[in-house]
């Protein structure tokens, strides 16, 4: 697997303190489909 960070999301990481590593195994997470995601999205109309 490859994985690619932009300038910015590189930056933000490096500020956040999030190695590459434990992008890495978030990501691999993710394909797996261990991750529970809420999404509060509202009607516009």
């Amino acid at each position: 697997m490859h994985l690619f960070k932009t300038r910015g999301f590189s930056r933000w990481a490096k500020t956040a303190g999030l190695a590459d590593p434990a992008l890495c195994r978030s990501v691999a997470e993710m394909e797996a489909g261990l991750i529970e995601v809420h999404c509060d999205v509202k009607n516009s109309q």
